[in-house]
C-alpha cells in the first residue's frame, strides 16, 4: 500500500497558535450531531455495503487517508469548540471535591456549558481555555513515542472502529479521551474556593471582576499547569482523579469572592519575603520596598488595573475576605467580618504612614503588611469568640480618618479580662 504524500502529523498539529483549531470560526462550527453526520457522510450509501467487521485493514487504511485528505483540501479537520462541550463530563467526573462540595460537580457541569456554548458571553474564556490544553497536548506527544501516527493507530484498530460505529465516530472518541484529562486539570485549578462562578456573575458593576478573571488566566507566570503535575507522582503517569484543592484556613473549603485570591496571596507574600530579606534601598524600610516591588509586579498592575476600573474600596473588601477566610480560623461570619473590618481600616492607616497612595494597588499590599503587625491579636480574638461570642458585638469604631492602630488592643484587654 502506498504511503500517504501528506505527513500524517501529531493530533497538536490540527490545533492552530491561538489554540482553537483550524477552520474554527463562529459560522463554521458544528455540532456533536454535524460531525457524526459528515461521518456517516463517508461511509458507502448502498444498503449491500460490506460491514465493519469484513473490512480489512487496508481498506480502513485507505479510508484513513481519503478522511485526511479531504480535511487537508477544506482546511478544517474539527470543531474544537465541540470537543470540548463533549470532554466536559468526563472531565468533571475525574475531579474529586472535598465531602462538604460533593454538589459542585453538577453545579460546574452546568456553569461549564453555560461558559462555552456558543451564544455565551464568554467566548474570550473559551479562547483562553484553549490554550492550556493544546499546550498539555503538545507536551505529552512529546513524550509519546510515535505521536505522529496516531491517527493510522486508530484506523487499524478495527475492534475501536466496530464500538464507535464510524472511523470518524472513533477519532472524535480519541480526541475527546485526549482532551478531557487536560480539561479537568485545568477546571480543577481555575474552580478552587469556586472561582469559577465569579466568571458566571452578571451584575452590572462587576465588569472589573470579570476582566481580573480573565487577566490573570491568561497570564502563564500566574497560571502555569505543565505536563509533570498532571502526573501521579508515584507511577509517573496521567493521573485519573485530580484532588481540588483546598485553600481556606486549616485545609478548609471557602466561597472565594476574588478572582484567584489564593494566586494573589501567594505572589504577595513571594514579593514580602523578598522584601523583608534582601538589602533596601538607603531610604527606604521593607514595608516601603514591598509596596514598590508589587506596584511594579506583574499581579501588582493587574490589581492596579481592576482598582481604576471598580474602585479601590470594593476590591480591597473583597479580597480582604478572601484573605482572611485563607489566613484566620473563623468560627462564626461575625468575627470574620471584624477581622476584615480591622484588617482594612489598618491597611489604609498603614498605607498613609508609609507615604503611599490610599486609592492604588497600596491599599491592597498593606492588607498582608496589617495581618502581619496584627496576627497574633487576631488569634487572641478567636479564642475568644470560641470562649465567649457575646464580646464580638463590641467592635471598635473607626474614625473617619482610618481606624487607629491602638483600638486594635481592645481584642487583647478582652481577653486578659478572662483570666
Amino acid at each position: 500500500m502506498e504511503r500517504d504524500s501528506h505527513d500524517e502529523g501529531s493530533m497538536e498539529q490540527y490545533f492552530d497558535d491561538e489554540g482553537g483549531i483550524e477552520g474554527d470560526s463562529d459560522d463554521e462550527s458544528k455540532s456533536m450531531e454535524d460531525n457524526y453526520e459528515d461521518a456517516e457522510s463517508i461511509e458507502h450509501d448502498s444498503d449491500d455495503q460490506d460491514s465493519t467487521e469484513d473490512m480489512d485493514q487496508e481498506d480502513v487504511c485507505k479510508e484513513h487517508v481519503a478522511v485526511k485528505m479531504e480535511s487537508i483540501e477544506d482546511n478544517t479537520v474539527v470543531d474544537f469548540t465541540a470537543v470540548l462541550l463533549d470532554s466536559i463530563h468526563p472531565a468533571t467526573a475525574r475531579i474529586s471535591d472535598p465531602t462538604n462540595q460533593r454538589h459542585r460537580s453538577t453545579e460546574r457541569v452546568r456553569l461549564l456549558v453555560n461558559l462555552l456554548k456558543r451564544d455565551s458571553p464568554h467566548r474570550e474564556f473559551l479562547r483562553l481555555l484553549k490554550r492550556p490544553i493544546i499546550k498539555l497536548v503538545k507536551e505529552k506527544e512529546s513524550r509519546a513515542h510515535e505521536a505522529s501516527q496516531w491517527l493510522t493507530r486508530e484506523a487499524l484498530d478495527i475492534k475501536e472502529v466496530q464500538e464507535s460505529g464510524t472511523f470518524r465516530q472513533a477519532c472524535w472518541q480519541r480526541l475527546t479521551a485526549t482532551v478531557a484529562p487536560f480539561l479537568a486539570e485545568v477546571i480543577a485549578t481555575c474552580d478552587i474556593s469556586n472561582n469559577l462562578s465569579l466568571l458566571n456573575r452578571q451584575e452590572a458593576d462587576n465588569a472589573w471582576l470579570h476582566k481580573l478573571w480573565l487577566s490573570i488566566f491568561s497570564s502563564v507566570d500566574l497560571i502555569n499547569i505543565n505536563y509533570d503535575m498532571c502526573l501521579s507522582p508515584v507511577e509517573k503517569v496521567q493521573r485519573s482523579e485530580v484532588q481540588l484543592q483546598q485553600k481556606g484556613y486549616g485545609g478548609k473549603s471557602f466561597k472565594a469572592l476574588f478572582p484567584f485570591s489564593w494566586i494573589i496571596k501567594a505572589k504577595l507574600d513571594d514579593i514580602w519575603k523578598f522584601a523583608s530579606e534582601a538589602k533596601v534601598e538607603a531610604e527606604a524600610t521593607p514595608d516601603q520596598q514591598f509596596l514598590k516591588n508589587v506596584q511594579e509586579s506583574e499581579v501588582g498592575r493587574k490589581l492596579q488595573t481592576a482598582i481604576t476600573i471598580g474602585g479601590v474600596q470594593k476590591v480591597v473588601q473583597l479580597y480582604c475576605s478572601d484573605f482572611v477566610r485563607m489566613t484566620c480560623k473563623i468560627s462564626q461570619e461575625d468575627q470574620h467580618k471584624l477581622i476584615c473590618d480591622h484588617i482594612i481600616n489598618a491597611s489604609y492607616s498603614i498605607v498613609r504612614e508609609l507615604g503611599g497612595q490610599v486609592d492604588s494597588v497600596n491599599s491592597v499590599a498593606a492588607i498582608h503588611l496589617a495581618f502581619n503587625r496584627f496576627q497574633a491579636r487576631f488569634e487572641h480574638l478567636s479564642q475568644l469568640g470560641s470562649i465567649c461570642q457575646n464580646v464580638l458585638n463590641k467592635k471598635p469604631k473607626p474614625d473617619e480618618g482610618g481606624l487607629d492602630t491602638k483600638e486594635m488592643v481592645r481584642p487583647v484587654t478582652n481577653v486578659l479580662f478572662l483570666y
